[in-house]
């Protein structure tokens, strides 16, 4: 239990320092202006915004950026904060405690999920037959599940390149942004490593998708359960490999707890 809140109180300095302080803010403020602006027009809006939103905006861009953002200083920080050196003096517990301030980010990414979620519904459902909030919560919670699923791969995916690289935020990118647009030119078994493959097939209105999402989804057919596995099974390998990497650092001779 000590080891939890230890890490929770090391997730929250790491979200909520000076150096990514306003950068957190800026990420929640967007959904709320969203909101703002949607609850000011008296237009009409329509679903196909609020797809696209959750699908593009959310899915594709917002959601990866936070995570790998996020994720990809689990480690980083304690090296530059020059903090480390405490971590490497307990080989049994630093890769689980690192874990363990990677899963604190994990509220924060659902909160701004839901708050994206939120806002791309009260954006794009203000026709009068949509049937209200209620009627479309499972909407709503259905595809807060599909992008905080897609969001945990992603920052697993960063603990992992923050151990084996020293630019894991580009790296992780590169990879968010690059190779989710090889799968659609590759075999089936290619196209089911692809992270945005997965969270379409758990969205809501994944029937519904046209362009990009569209040909994404219609080349492989995912059924809920697989993508849901699929994508835990991605985050728990990269987490399980960044743990185990933990413990054999100290025997590297480019071990940064030494050069401190």
């Amino acid at each position: 239990m000590n080891q939890i809140v230890a890490a929770w109180k090391l997730s929250l300095y790491q979200i909520w320092n000076r150096k990514r302080r306003w950068v957190t803010l800026l990420l929640y403020l967007f959904p709320v202006l969203i909101i703002a602006v949607a609850l000011g027009v008296r237009d009409e809006g329509t679903p196909d915004f609020y797809q696209n939103f959750v699908t593009v905006t959310l899915g594709a861009v917002l959601i990866p950026f936070v995570a790998i953002y996020w994720g990809s200083g689990v480690l980083s920080d304690e090296i530059e904060g020059k903090t480390l050196v405490y971590l490497w003096t307990r080989p049994a517990d630093r890769g689980i405690l690192l874990f363990w301030k990677l899963a604190g980010s994990w509220p924060w990414l659902a909160l701004l999920c839901l708050a994206g979620v939120l806002a791309g519904y009260f954006y794009g459902y203000r026709t009068p037959d949509t049937g209200g909030l209620g009627a479309n919560l499972l909407i709503i919670v259905w595809d807060v599940r599909a992008l905080l699923l897609a969001g945990i791969t992603w920052s697993c995916v960063a603990f992992l390149l923050s151990v084996c690289t020293k630019r894991p935020l580009t790296y992780g990118l590169l990879l968010a942004y690059l190779w989710e647009l090889i799968p659609q030119y590759g075999p089936g078994f290619v196209r089911r490593l692809s992270v945005t493959q997965q969270m379409l097939a758990l969205a809501t209105h994944k029937q519904e998708q046209s362009g990009l999402a569209s040909k994404l989804i219609d080349q492989v057919q995912i059924s809920e359960l697989e993508a849901v596995f699929s994508l835990l099974g991605i985050a728990g390998l990269c987490a399980v490999t960044a743990i185990l990497l933990l413990n054999q650092r100290e025997f590297l001779s480019d071990d940064p707890a030494r050069s401190q």
